[in-house]
């Protein structure tokens, strides 16, 4: 990621929604909220954990519910979050917008877009470390293989892949 890309107002914007997506997919899964779970994945969100695979919100919030009955839910911790450059829906990873080529662009400006979902279909690829403390003292750790697109409202997860151990 060339130095330009990595800290343009589009690019940091992503970063600090994508990190609020993680921290309530961690709160919602560890509180059994899993109506607000849902919210953290695209309608057409998919999973593939546990050895299954799962396609839909729906599918993936009932998943992870199952996986996570009272007894079992914990604290779940993200760190070593890499998030990869954003990528337009139409645009390649060397293309700019013409904001950021003249740096008319601004922080609030690209926060607002990336809020209002205004990022044209706008993708990134993120991966994170985690670990799960289980009531009992527990440590489960693994990786969030993640695909993350812009939506109405924020950020989502489009495709999940937890991988334990690794």
């Amino acid at each position: 990621m060339s130095q330009t890309s990595a800290s343009s107002p589009r690019q940091l914007a992503a970063e600090a929604g994508i990190r609020r997506t993680l921290a309530r997919y961690c709160h919602t899964i560890d509180d059994g909220d899993f109506a607000a779970l849902a919210e953290c994945f695209a309608p057409d969100a998919e999973l593939l954990a546990f050895g299954r695979t799962r396609s839909g919100r729906e599918a993936v919030t009932a998943l992870l519910a199952k996986a996570m009955p009272p007894e079992n839910r914990g604290k779940h911790l993200t760190c070593n979050t890499h998030i990869g450059e954003v990528m337009a829906g139409e645009q390649t990873a060397g293309e700019q917008t013409a904001g950021e080529q003249t740096g008319a662009a601004t922080a609030a400006q690209a926060s607002q877009q990336a809020s209002a979902g205004d990022s044209g279909g706008a993708r990134v690829s993120v991966l994170s470390d985690f670990a799960f403390v289980g009531r009992d003292g527990s440590i489960t750790t693994g990786r969030y293989r993640d695909e993350f697109i812009a939506a109405q409202g924020g950020w989502m997860i489009a495709r999940r892949e937890i991988a334990i151990g690794g």
